[in-house]
């Protein structure tokens, strides 16, 4: 079944509105109940390299949300920039 154009526009907003309700950084706590698995899973994803974007700052692990979600809905979804475009001035 194909989605509508206008079905489509309204869970991109839906999206979107979820999306800027997240933190930038996301933590284990955000993943675990964005994903309703234990801390423990998540810490063993991100172990194994299954959650893109993790970094370790300090103790504690932090991953973009834009990163996540792009990589949980797919590319197709979530295809928003965080930031502008930066242009390099020659």
């Amino acid at each position: 079944m194909d989605i509508t154009i206008q079905a489509r526009e309204i869970l991109e907003e839906k999206i979107e509105e979820e999306r800027m309700k997240l933190p930038f950084a996301l933590t284990a706590n955000h993943l675990s109940e964005l994903l309703g698995i234990s801390k423990r899973k998540v810490y063993d994803a991100i172990a194994a390299g299954d959650i893109p974007g993790a970094k370790k700052i300090n103790q504690s692990w932090r991953i973009p949300r834009d990163t996540f979600l792009s990589w949980f809905y797919g590319e197709e979804v979530i295809d928003k920039k965080p930031f502008k475009e930066i242009r390099v001035v020659k």
